[in-house]
């Protein structure tokens, strides 16, 4: 029933404005999917950072795709790169994914091969199913682009990042 699903968005609402960052992050995605509430881009938007700040991953890398997008207002690859690499930094694999891509397309970073292909390699690490099997793909990509000295350097630098727990990743 309807009045069910609006308590419930009820509940999750004022979790959210009680600063509950799992909470933010649910509230982001409803008012997205206009599940229990009008469709609403800004407010989306607006939980999606609240729940960013507080430092939750997924909510940083929506934030992240949001800039990257231009949803809910005009695209900023610089802070698009900025939320992805918080994300990553947290382990998040489709940040890490993403982080590549604009390395890779030198979008909001100067291009750069070898920062592609590391984070690349890390996101295939950290994701399973057809996401591992895109950053294989886009690794194999970015190695054609390559010199071979390049390619191991950017493993070292991808297995230094993994190994201090995403710390020394750049």
């Amino acid at each position: 029933p309807p009045s069910a699903a609006t308590g419930e968005f009820a509940r999750l609402l004022r979790s959210a404005e009680e600063g509950d960052g799992k909470a933010q992050l649910q509230v982001a995605g409803l008012y997205r999917a206009g599940r229990g509430v009008t469709r609403d881009e800004a407010q989306s938007l607006r939980w999606y950072r609240a729940a960013a700040e507080k430092g939750i991953a997924e909510a940083q890398f929506e934030l992240g795709k949001a800039y990257d997008t231009a949803l809910g207002g005009p695209r900023d690859p610089f802070e698009a790169v900025r939320w992805y690499r918080l994300a990553a930094q947290q382990g998040y694999g489709r940040a890490q994914y993403n982080l590549g891509s604009m390395h890779g397309n030198g979008e909001g970073v100067p291009v750069d091969y070898l920062r592609a292909y590391m984070w690349f390699s890390i996101s295939e690490a950290t994701l399973s199913g057809a996401p591992r099997e895109a950053a294989r793909n886009a690794k194999a990509q970015a190695a054609q682009l390559m010199m071979p000295d390049d390619i191991s350097r950017a493993l070292q630098m991808a297995q230094r990042c993994l190994t201090s727990a995403y710390q020394n990743c750049d």
